[in-house]
């Protein structure tokens, strides 16, 4: 049941197209979400190989452990496992986000990238030129497929896949406050019940050359803000005591404007700091919208 490789006599001279299309400056971005069991992570890396484009997908999380000093297996549970009780009424969630849209965007301005991963459509759904993927399979396939690769039975295969999908939705939906499987959240959805691994991949090498998935000076300036302001809210959580005021960032070329329920003359000048830090960050404006004398500096 695995997907099959077929290669096809005509597959050199759409890579010779797409190579010439490269040379010209067309660039996009393609991100992709994947059920367990439905081939995602092969077509992605199939993908990634005829566009000579980067494939990335444990990386996101290793990219954000290291550089946000998060253990890794704590990024892990939060990708992995349904959220606790508890979880929802503390700020693990949004922790958890700003670190993995960090990382995410890190790999996404690099260009020629293809990103895998549950969560970077939504996070990169602002990026008009990035194809956002959804690849999917009926569950028996989907279990078929599982059962084979890791040699246990169809009835074990289809009570692991059930599971993951039922904690995947419920991790994502706390994640989103969405319904993250929904087709609205993507451009192209991809049934891999049929089809070849080189056919289903080259839908995909197809489509992300289409005019809607081109880079334009607005998308990419929109990209650009983006990896910003994300590596911006990343140091400013690292930072002790700026957690508690719950800055909002936002990024325009260079500069970035930082707003909170109350900075005051201290926390106003520890934020200008951290944010003036992050390569790339020219001028930074601070904004208070509550009363500082609530949020007192450090004593001592």
């Amino acid at each position: 049941m695995s997907l099959r490789l077929d290669k096809s006599p005509s597959v050199g001279n759409r890579q010779d197209k797409f190579r010439l299309a490269k040379e010209e400056g067309i660039m996009s971005l393609i991100v992709i979400s994947r059920e367990m069991g439905s081939g995602g992570t092969q077509i992605g890396k199939a993908v990634a190989e005829q566009l000579g484009y980067r494939f990335v997908d444990r990386e996101v999380i290793l990219e954000a452990a290291h550089r946000y000093d998060v253990q890794e297996e704590e990024l892990v549970r939060f990708e992995e496992s349904k959220p606790s009780f508890w979880e929802r009424f503390n700020k693990d969630r949004d922790r958890y986000l700003v670190f993995l849209r960090a990382a995410v965007c890190s790999f996404a301005v690099q260009d020629k990238t293809v990103i895998a991963g549950r969560a970077a459509p939504l996070l990169l759904e602002e990026v008009a030129h990035a194809l956002r993927i959804r690849i999917i399979a009926p569950l028996s396939v989907r279990a078929a497929r599982v059962a084979e690769e890791e040699r246990i039975s169809q009835a074990q295969a289809e009570a692991k896949v059930k599971r993951y999908d039922t904690e995947s939705a419920a991790r994502l939906t706390w994640l989103f406050d969405s319904d993250c499987s929904a087709p609205t959240h993507y451009d192209l959805v991809v049934n891999t019940e049929r089809g070849t691994l080189e056919s289903l991949s080259q839908l995909i090498v197809n489509t992300v050359q289409l005019p809607p998935f081109q880079p334009t000076p607005d998308s990419a300036r929109a990209l650009q803000n983006l990896y910003l302001g994300a590596q911006v809210q990343a140091a400013l959580l690292r930072e002790p005591g700026l957690k508690m005021l719950d800055v909002h960032v936002r990024a325009e070329g260079s500069a970035i404007f930082l707003e909170a329920a109350a900075f005051g003359a201290y926390w106003n000048e520890v934020a200008s700091r951290v944010a003036k830090a992050v390569p790339g960050v020219a001028t930074v404006h601070c904004r208070t919208i509550d009363d500082a004398l609530l949020y007192a500096p450090p004593h001592g």
